[in-house]
This record gives structure tokens, C-alpha cells and sequence, in this order.
């Protein structure tokens, strides 16, 4: 299976390491009965043709900053001409989502098919997407986009069918979570995003996630995906750290930003933001380096998933779980 893979940072080094794990390529080939060819990668300094290099030669290249000197480069267009079955964005997330947007439809319009850890374009143009799918033969899986390593859609798409879903409750951003608590310990504002993007949490530009952006795109996502709505990120109110220190208390650690979507009397309530949680609230007892969510249904029951620990290779562990995904419908299809 031909992929192409768009950002090499924390996450997609993660991804090459797991492509590079002798397991993975087998259970892959189990699966799909073919191999991973990564033909192209993209970073912050162009693209490249990588065709022929196994995933360990294009990760090594990458640790050594060597990627322009030691790879053929190529406009972004290269990648639709090297015909891959998967284009996989890992890139940083734009502010309007109108690049991804424009990746993605071509790749529709191909029948290319897109996982994707970038959340921009699913919250902002998800409609768009879903229109610029119809009639095409792509797959489009983006379990990454909200919980990173943590199973989420493929968990509802596979587990709770009978079930309609009555309500979700999560944290699902990671950063902002990690700022408060380091912050409710004694540490400055600035020093707590240093130590998280020291652990490969934040990013460089963290204002996304300390001001809330990141789990309210998530929030949309969410809502669309799951509940069938047509959210955009400009319907929503959120908040973050800023939000979450003007509660009284927030210091004794009740405060966490949660992603909350309800329905009720037909209508459907999104929130996401600051919120004081109870004793008893399954989401208290989450680690600073942890996500999870609560989801209520009508038939399975309420259902409690959460990770001890979530990271760049987790989340990279679920982009590679939507390719396998890709790999066996592919395989299913013929």
C-alpha cells in the first residue's frame, strides 16, 4: 500500500518508529496482504520523494536533520503524481483549514484515501468534506484527531451499534490539562508549556492548546461526527487555562477543560471549557498525562474509557491502527 506522509514531527517520527517495528510490517501484511511503501514525506521544509527507503532509512534521515540534503525534493503537487492509496496528514494544524481542505478534496477526487491527525479541517469544514466524499472510493478515517492513541470512533463505530448515543464526556486534550496541573503544583505559566513541550505534548505555538482551541476543535469533531451535526469551530464558546483559573478552587485539582455533547428534547448541547467536577466523576481520576471519556447510550450502558498515559507515540499508534483499517477495507472491497 502506497502512503504519503505529511509532517514529520513528534507524531509522525512516532508513526516511522512503529512502521519500522518488524511486528507492525507483519500484521500489516497479515491484514492487507501487501507491505507499507511510504513513497513520499513532507516536513516543514518541503516534500520528498522517499520511494524505495524502508520507514527505519527515512527516520534516521529525519533524526539527522538530513532530510533536504539526502532527499530528491518536489512541490506538494509531487505527491498526487507519485499515486499513493493514503495520503496520512500529521502536519500542525492551520488556522482556517483551507490547505488540508484543498488536499484532501483533490484526494477525493482521486479516490485517494486520507487518515488524518489534524483536527483544522474536520472543525472547521465538515461539511465540505463529507460533499467533496460523495461519489468517491476514499477512505476517511480520523480516529487521531481527538484522542490520540486512545480508541474512540473505531470504539463506536464497532462496539455500540445497536445503541444510540445519548451523551459525551471527555477530556481530550491533552496540554491544557497538563498546564493546569503543573501550574496547581507551583509551577509559573511559561514553565509548565516549557515542560510540556519538553515531554512532546505542546507544540511550539501553544496558544491553540492553552487557550482552548484544540479541544474545541475536537469538541466539533465530536459533534459531527458522532451525533451527525454540521458544527463549525465559530458556533462554539470554549475557554481554557485563563478560564479555568477564574473558578473559585481550581487549585485543588476539580478544575479540568471538558468536552461535553448532549442530547436533549431533540436538541444538542456542546460545550467545551472549564468545569468543576464532582466526587465520583470517573474524569477526576485521570492523571496529568492522561485523556479519557464517558459516553451514555440508550442500550449498551455508560461506557468509561481512559489512557494512564498519552503521548506522541500513542497518537501515532491510532493513526497507524486507521492505515490497518484502510488496508483490511481495501483488501474487503476487492
Amino acid at each position: 500500500m502506497r502512503v504519503s506522509i505529511l509532517g514529520l514531527g513528534n507524531v509522525g517520527k512516532g508513526l516511522l518508529r512503529i512502521l519500522s517495528d518488524r511486528g507492525t510490517s507483519q500484521k500489516f501484511r497479515e491484514i492487507s496482504g501487501k507491505d507499507i511503501e511510504i513513497v513520499s514525506v513532507s516536513d516543514s521544509t518541503g516534500t520528498y520523494l522517499s520511494e524505495g527507503l524502508a520507514p527505519e532509512k527515512i527516520l534516521d534521515i529525519k533524526l539527522q536533520n538530513n532530510i533536504s540534503r539526502s532527499l530528491e525534493r518536489m512541490g506538494m503537487d509531487g505527491i498526487f503524481s507519485m499515486e499513493p492509496d493514503v495520503i496520512v496528514d500529521l502536519s500542525p494544524a492551520s488556522k482556517d483549514g483551507r490547505r488540508e481542505l484543498g488536499i484532501y478534496k483533490k484526494a477525493f477526487s482521486m479516490n485517494i484515501s486520507v487518515v488524518t491527525a489534524n483536527k483544522s479541517p474536520l472543525a472547521l469544514h465538515w461539511k465540505e468534506l463529507n460533499e467533496a466524499r460523495q461519489g468517491s472510493e476514499s477512505i476517511f478515517l480520523h480516529e487521531a484527531t481527538v484522542a490520540g492513541g486512545l480508541p474512540l470512533f473505531s470504539l463506536i463505530s464497532g462496539s455500540v451499534l445497536p445503541s444510540e448515543i445519548l451523551e459525551f464526556r471527555g477530556v481530550v486534550s491533552l496540554t491544557v490539562n497538563m498546564v493546569l496541573s503543573k501550574m496547581r503544583t507551583g509551577s509559573s505559566f511559561e514553565s509548565a508549556v516549557k515542560t510540556c513541550q519538553e515531554e512532546g505534548v505542546a507544540e511550539a505555538d501553544y496558544k491553540d492548546d492553552t487557550d482552548g482551541v484544540d479541544a474545541a476543535r475536537k469538541t466539533v469533531i465530536l459533534a459531527n461526527s458522532i451525533f451527525g451535526s454540521s458544527l463549525s469551530l465559530k458556533d462554539l464558546k470554549f475557554g481554557g487555562v485563563k478560564d479555568a483559573q477564574s473558578i473559585e478552587g481550581w487549585k485543588d485539582g476539580r478544575v479540568k477543560i471538558v468536552s461535553t455533547i448532549r442530547k436533549e428534547n431533540g436538541e444538542l448541547h456542546v460545550s467545551s471549557g472549564p468545569e468543576m467536577l464532582l466526587p465520583g466523576d470517573p474524569l477526576l481520576s485521570l492523571g496529568e498525562m492522561s485523556m479519557g471519556y464517558t459516553i451514555k447510550t440508550n442500550f449498551s450502558g455508560t461506557i468509561t474509557v481512559q489512557s494512564a498515559k498519552d503521548g506522541p507515540i500513542e497518537t501515532a499508534s491510532g493513526v497507524c491502527n486507521d492505515l490497518f483499517l484502510v488496508g483490511k477495507e481495501i483488501v474487503d472491497k476487492k
